[in-house]
């Protein structure tokens, strides 16, 4: 019995993703509106007191500051509309020897997630990405070794939500546009509004999609310097096509990143299950 025991705890420790799902209230998001060369505006502003607070677009104090060198090299680009520059802190087992150690803000997610809707860290239905960290191991359950760990992005956090990835390589951010390679798939992909559907492009986004040599993921592996196009359906929230630059990896863990909110469709509603 203890044997088993033994193995039984080794297995749950080895789980690897630290992407922890919380309670939340799906609040009422904005309308449309586009940001891509060539799109019409269609913003509908709308508002509601379940919101997170708004963040300013760059931090500048607490844990989650970007360091005023890179908001100098930023500069210009912070100058456009709808761009941001933001920090994630990795979400660790605390028993993991490569646990993040830094100090991190009080909010739900621990600045770990973000949201370009709400411009907010704090966790909840409307968050659109992750700093995920999966464990790795060897050796027996009785000498176990703990492995540098995987970085990962993900898309796609809870519910019947879901969304994708694609990872451009190290592009111009200030340049995408719509006819870009990557970008165009995303802009016209269309949700289900099924619950059944939703959580089947869940399951398909999982495992991944290639369309003309162009992978689309819900999760993918962190890479410095390099651009990313993430699409982020929130189902009764908010539905956002957004392109973001690793800027770079602290050494305590973190992640620099610049992002370009490039469209923002109509909130997506679902036909949820009976």
């Amino acid at each position: 019995m203890r044997l088993l025991s033994s193995l039984f705890v080794a297995a749950i420790f080895m789980l690897g993703t630290m992407s922890i799902a919380y309670g939340q209230q799906p609040p009422a998001p904005p309308g449309g509106y586009d940001h891509l060369p060539g799109l019409d505006d269609a913003w509908r502003a709308k508002t509601d007191a379940r919101e997170p607070a708004r963040e300013p677009r760059v931090v500048e104090k607490g844990p989650l500051a970007v360091s005023a060198q890179d908001r100098n090299y930023y500069a210009a680009f912070l100058a456009q509309p709808n761009t941001g520059l933001i920090r994630l802190l990795p979400r660790t087992n605390p028993k993991s020897v490569f646990a993040y150690t830094g100090e991190r803000p009080a909010i739900r997610g621990d600045g770990a997630y973000y949201s370009f809707h709400f411009r907010s860290h704090e966790y909840g239905s409307g968050s659109d990405l992750e700093f995920s960290v999966a464990q790795n191991f060897k050796g027996t359950p009785k000498e176990m070794v703990e492995l540098a760990p995987n970085y990962n992005f993900s898309v796609g956090l809870a519910g019947a939500n879901f969304g994708m990835l694609t990872n451009l390589g190290d592009v111009s951010l200030t340049d995408l546009a719509a006819t870009d390679p990557g970008v165009a798939y995303l802009l016209a992909y269309e949700p289900p509004h099924a619950e059944s559907e939703a959580r089947s492009e869940f399951q398909r986004f999982g495992r991944g999609v290639t369309i003309d040599g162009q992978t689309y993921k819900q999760r993918l592996p962190i890479q410095s310097p390099a651009t990313y196009v993430l699409r982020s359906i929130n189902y009764d929230v908010s539905d956002v096509l957004v392109g973001f630059h690793v800027v770079r990896e602290g050494s305590d863990g973190s992640v620099i990143v610049a992002w370009k909110l490039l469209k923002s469709y109509p909130t997506p509603q679902l036909a949820r299950n009976k």
